[in-house]
C-alpha cells in the first residue's frame, strides 16, 4: 500500500557563510539520511513510482527546488540531510531536517475503500473490496469514503457503515447483478449518508433498501445528495425507518417506484415523521401501457405512519401517478403535507389513466403553494389532479394557493362511484379547483 508523500522545498536563495547572495540556478541538491552519507529514497512529485536517481535534484532558475519523501519508506522519526553543491561555490549542508510528521496517536477520520482493493473503474468486480472496507469502517467506528469512481458490484452489500462520496455524479456504486444494491436495514439510529449514487440495471431489484430482515429497525437517518437510479424495481425501499430525512436526493429512471415507503403489521408506522426536502423523483415506472394503482409503479408511494412532509420537491413524468397513498394492503397514511413543490403527470405515458395524486384509504392530504400539472395528450388517455380511490372513507384534501394546469382529457377531480370524503375539499382558488358537493360530485367551477 502506498504511503503519503511529504514535500520539502526550504530554499529560494543560497546561503553562504553569514551573508545572503542571489539565488543560484542549476545547483545540485542531494538528499541523505541525517548524519550519514547514505542516500535517501526520494521522489520528484507525489505520483511517480520511480525514486530520483542518486537522490538528487537541481535548483531552478530562481534557485528553487523540491523533493518528496514517502511515509512508506521511513518512520516519522527519520531525519534527513541536504547538501547543495555547484562549481565555484562553497557547499551548503542542512542536517537533521524533519520532513515526515509524527502522526502517532492520530487516526484517519474515514476508511478509504481503495485501501481494501476497490478499483472503481466500472469493470472490475468491487463487491468484496467494498464489503471489506465497509466492515473495517464499522469496526473502527469511522465513516466509509467512496472516492470518485464507478464501483461495480454483482450482489447486494448489506452494511451498517455510514458512507460518503465526492458527489452523486462522481462516486457511483453500480449494481450489475440481479438483486438489491445497498442494504442499510441493519444501520443504527442517526446514521448519515451523503454524496454518492447507487445505479442499477433493468434486471436488478431495489437500489437502496432499509429493510430486508425481521428486526431491521433503523431510524432518524439522514440522506444528503444521495441518488438511486436505473434500478429494475424501486429506487428506495423505506420501511420502519421513522424520522428519516432526505435532502437533495434524486430517484429517477427506476422501473418500479422512485420511492416506496410502507408499513406492515407490527411496524408501528413505517413513515412516521418522514421528510423529503429539495428532492427529485422523475421518470420512474417504465413505459408499459395499462399501469394501474396496484402495480407498484410511479413516483412516490407513501403508506403507514403520520405526518409526512414533501417540501420544495420536483415530482414529475412518472408512469402513471406522481404521488400515491394507501397503496399498501396494511394501512393508509394519516397526514401528508406537500408544500412549495412542482408536480406534473407525464404527457403521453403508457397508462390510459394517470395523474398527480392517487389518494386511497384514510389519508389526509394538505397541498399548499404547489404547481400541479395533469396533462394527457395521448389517444384514449385521461389525467387527474386528484383521483380518489376505492376505500369507503377517504379522509380529506385541503389545498391552498396552488396553480393548476390541465390539457387534453385532463380533469381536476374524480371520486369513485359510491365513495365519499370524510371532509370535502377545501380550496381557496375556486376558479381553478371546484369544491366537492353532496355525494362526492364536483361542484361546477366558478
Amino acid at each position: 500500500m502506498a504511503g503519503r508523500r511529504y514535500r520539502l522545498s526550504p530554499l529560494s536563495i543560497r546561503e553562504t557563510g553569514t551573508t545572503y547572495s542571489a539565488p543560484i540556478a542549476s545547483a545540485t541538491v542531494t538528499v541523505y539520511l541525517a548524519g550519514t552519507t547514505t542516500l535517501a529514497t526520494c521522489y520528484a512529485d507525489t505520483t511517480t513510482g520511480t525514486a530520483l536517481a542518486s537522490s538528487a535534484t537541481t535548483t531552478s532558475a530562481s534557485g528553487y527546488f523540491e523533493f518528496f519523501v514517502d511515509s512508506k519508506d521511513y518512520t516519522s522519526t527519520q531525519r534527513f540531510k541536504i547538501v547543495i553543491t555547484k562549481a565555484t561555490y562553497s557547499d551548503v549542508t542542512y542536517d537533521n531536517l524533519i520532513i515526515l510528521p509524527d502522526l502517532s496517536g492520530v487516526t484517519n477520520p474515514y476508511v478509504d475503500v481503495r485501501a481494501y482493493g476497490a478499483i472503481g473503474d466500472g469493470t472490475t468486480d468491487d463487491t468484496t473490496a467494498l464489503t471489506n472496507a465497509f466492515s473495517a469502517a464499522v469496526t473502527a467506528g469511522r465513516r466509509a469514503y467512496l472516492p470518485a469512481g464507478t464501483y461495480k458490484i454483482l450482489s447486494v452489500i448489506r452494511t451498517t457503515a455510514e458512507i460518503f462520496g465526492d458527489s452523486p455524479l462522481k462516486s457511483v456504486i453500480y449494481n450489475a447483478g440481479t438483486g438489491d444494491g445497498l442494504d442499510l436495514g441493519g444501520a443504527s439510529y442517526y446514521s448519515r449518508y451523503s454524496n454518492f449514487q447507487v445505479k442499477g440495471n433493468a434486471s436488478s431489484r431495489d437500489g437502496i433498501t432499509l429493510y430486508t430482515t425481521a428486526g431491521d429497525n433503523p431510524g432518524y437517518m439522514r440522506f444528503t445528495n444521495v441518488y438511486s437510479t436505473y434500478n429494475g424495481r424501486h429506487g428506495l425501499y423505506h420501511r420502519r425507518a421513522w424520522g428519516t430525512q432526505y435532502e437533495g436526493c434524486d430517484f429517477h429512471y427506476n422501473e418500479g417506484l422512485g420511492f416506496y415507503a410502507l408499513a406492515q403489521a407490527g411496524d408501528g408506522g413505517g413513515a412516521n415523521a418522514l421528510s423529503l426536502s429539495q428532492c427529485q423523483i422523475r421518470w420512474n415506472g417504465g413505459t408499459a401501457a395499462g399501469t394501474t394503482f396496484s402495480d407498484l409503479k410511479g413516483g412516490i408511494s407513501l403508506n403507514g405512519g403520520n405526518c409526512v412532509t414533501l417540501d420544495q420537491c420536483i415530482i414529475e413524468s412518472n408512469n402513471a401517478w406522481q404521488v400515491l397513498t394507501g397503496q399498501d394492503t396494511y394501512q393508509g397514511l394519516n397526514v401528508l403535507n406537500i408544500i412549495n413543490s412542482y408536480l406534473e403527470s407525464r404527457d403521453g405515458s403508457g397508462a390510459t389513466v394517470g395523474g398527480t395524486f392517487y389518494i386511497n384509504k384514510g389519508t389526509k392530504v394538505r397541498v399548499n403553494g404547489c404547481e400541479i400539472g395533469f396533462v394527457a395528450s395521448g389517444a384514449g388517455q385521461t389525467s387527474y389532479a386528484y383521483y380518489i380511490g376505492d376505500e369507503a372513507t377517504i379522509g380529506s384534501i385541503e389545498e391552498d394557493n396552488n396553480q393548476y394546469s390541465g390539457g387534453g382529457a385532463g380533469t381536476e377531480l374524480l371520486i369513485n362511484a359510491g365513495k365519499t370524503l370524510k371532509r370535502p375539499i377545501h380550496t381557496v382558488v375556486t376558479k381553478q379547483m371546484g369544491d366537492v358537493g353532496a355525494g362526492g360530485v364536483p361542484v361546477a367551477q366558478t
